[in-house]
């Protein structure tokens, strides 16, 4: 979905002659063919690292680079407790048992919440948890918190400590652990979340944990991939295990391309793989052909900013695009009773609806502050049972759920909490 978007960029920006730069350390060679096709057709090397420069006339010129300023050598091994928080937990405290700063990273925010109440229980000091359904303010606060124990400043990292995060830590964090345990991803996914692995060359590491290790949290023999299947399609985890098992170490950079090329590579795949690699590839055009209601035309046909079925949101007038394609969300602005308050002026009732039609900027960053995004087939059965204030005007989209000191009951018997240590949860109400 989003690559047609950028290929279509990439189309105007060369009629244009628009300067492009692109980085990436771990790029299929499929997509990398892909992105450069309004640029050229001519086949592209698959060394790296390497630095493909394509000029206007479409001449092709491709540096290899010898040298590098972060190199790794990383043992990996593969553990198989990916549907077993307690383990986990387990193994992650007898990993940090003589010190050191480990990173659990897990697919789903309700399997990051599991193992963290798992690691509660074997009363670790320093625990963290990290996932985007907390609330943009406590959001912002935790990964303040992350940056301080993790980042660069030395002065804050903790002697031994855990932190049970999600994709949240993948990418533009600049943190650093002695080791990782991560659930099993896509090859390039897996390569991308180890380098928040001995990153900075600076940090105090404990003797047990002075070469950086990944281990890999996959399923127990014959064992389903439970929530990782409904993140990642299971033909690549299946294809990063394979990968995986052939080496008990990774070399950063001399591993990546060729990693990656067999973590995407249909050629090696089992036969009973193969219907599964089929519906990837499937699933993948229509996913393309989504994005094609918002391209607008290349540049070699007359400009035509929309085509004419594009929908229209009810409010505000704008297109319903979106820069990626996933499960439907819903954006929850959870307001105790005095931060509600700030907003009764604002509300009315419509059609037997109570409507708060926000124009205040104010309010707007107070509520923003307070809101939280959630895939809604996470809260499937329980959101259609849950109170809201519809939102128009400035937070079109969003929808005030009344809170009183951080809980809020469904119909169904069960409590929605806003938990400032474990996120969004849902569980059974008090008797």
């Amino acid at each position: 979905y989003m690559s047609e978007i950028l290929k279509r960029l990439l189309e105007w920006c060369k009629a244009l002659e628009i300067p492009v730069v692109m980085l990436s350390a771990t790029l299929p060679p499929a997509k990398k063919q892909d992105l450069f096709a309004p640029y050229t057709s001519q086949p592209l090397s698959q060394s790296y690292p390497l630095i493909t420069s394509i000029r206007q006339d479409g001449t092709v010129a491709e540096h290899t680079i010898s040298g590098t300023t972060h190199a790794l050598s990383a043992k990996v091994d593969l553990l198989p407790y990916l549907n077993d928080p307690k383990r986990i937990a387990e193994a992650a405290a007898e990993a940090v048992a003589d010190g050191g700063c480990l990173c659990i990273l897990m697919n789903t925010v309700k399997e990051a919440q599991a193992v963290y109440l798992a690691l509660k229980q074997t009363r670790e000091d320093d625990l963290l948890l990290f996932h985007a359904q907390f609330p943009a303010q406590r959001r912002a606060e935790i990964e303040e918190a992350c940056i301080r124990r993790y980042g660069k400043d030395k002065r804050f990292r903790p002697a031994r400590s855990i932190l049970v995060a999600t994709q949240v830590v993948e990418q533009s964090l600049d943190v650093d652990f002695d080791a990782m345990f991560s659930a099993v991803a896509p090859i390039d996914l897996l390569l991308q979340r180890l380098g928040r692995v001995h990153r900075h060359a600076d940090s105090p590491r404990p003797a047990k944990l002075s070469n950086a290790s990944m281990s890999v949290l996959i399923p127990y023999d014959g064992q389903p991939y439970g929530a990782s299947a409904s993140v990642y399609p299971e033909c690549l985890l299946k294809s990063s295990i394979r990968v995986l098992q052939e080496r008990s170490e990774i070399r950063i950079p001399e591993d990546l391309a060729q990693m990656v090329r067999a973590g995407y590579d249909p050629e090696d795949v089992p036969p009973e793989e193969l219907q599964q690699w089929m519906q990837m590839q499937i699933q993948d055009q229509i996913d393309a052909g989504a994005s094609r209601q918002f391209l607008a035309n290349p540049p070699t046909r007359q400009y035509d900013p929309l085509i004419e079925d594009v929908v229209f949101e009810d409010e505000g007038g704008s297109a319903a695009a979106a820069t990626r394609l996933g499960e439907p969300t819903v954006r929850l602005a959870l307001l105790e009773p005095s931060q509600l308050s700030m907003i009764r002026s604002c509300m009315k009732v419509k059609n037997r609806e109570t409507v708060a039609e926000v124009k205040e900027k104010k309010i707007v960053e107070m509520v923003m502050r307070e809101s939280v995004s959630v895939r809604i087939s996470r809260f499937r059965h329980d959101l259609s049972r849950l109170s809201y204030i519809k939102c128009t005007k400035l937070l079109a989209g969003t929808r005030i759920i009344p809170m009183n000191n951080g809980i809020c009951s469904l119909e169904n018997g069960k409590v929605l909490c806003n938990d400032p240590e474990l996120g969004l949860i849902i569980k059974e109400g008090e008797t």
